[in-house]
């Protein structure tokens, strides 16, 4: 069966984010005063072949741990898309908006 995740990867708070700390810095200069703080990340989406969830869930791990996220520097969460749900539209949102996403306090603003 198949199976659609979303893959969000963060650095560990603490470390230094100059990318972060550059774009916030443009925003406040831009007078977003409301702006409390960014983060920036990757995005990924990745399509599996498995027999059940649990197994593609578990090889999506096993892909984030060995390639594609550095664990000393980074954090990821999986999380998966029900095809049933997603219309076209949020395809080609999805499409456009692959390469990166902010994240504002809890919540995640896609660019």
């Amino acid at each position: 069966m198949k199976y659609k995740a979303e893959i969000k990867i963060l650095q560990h708070t603490g470390l230094l984010d100059p990318r972060s700390n550059t774009v916030e810095a443009t925003l406040r200069g831009l007078e977003y005063d409301m702006l409390d703080h960014i983060r920036i990340g990757k995005y990924m989406m990745i399509e599996v072949n498995c027999e059940n969830k649990t197994l593609a869930e578990k090889s999506i791990r096993a892909m984030c741990e060995k390639l594609l996220v550095n664990s000393l520097m980074e954090k990821y969460i999986i999380t998966f898309i029900d095809d049933t749900v997603e219309t076209q539209t949020t395809q080609r949102t999805h499409k456009a908006t692959i390469a990166s996403f902010v994240t504002h306090g809890d919540g995640v603003l896609v660019l």
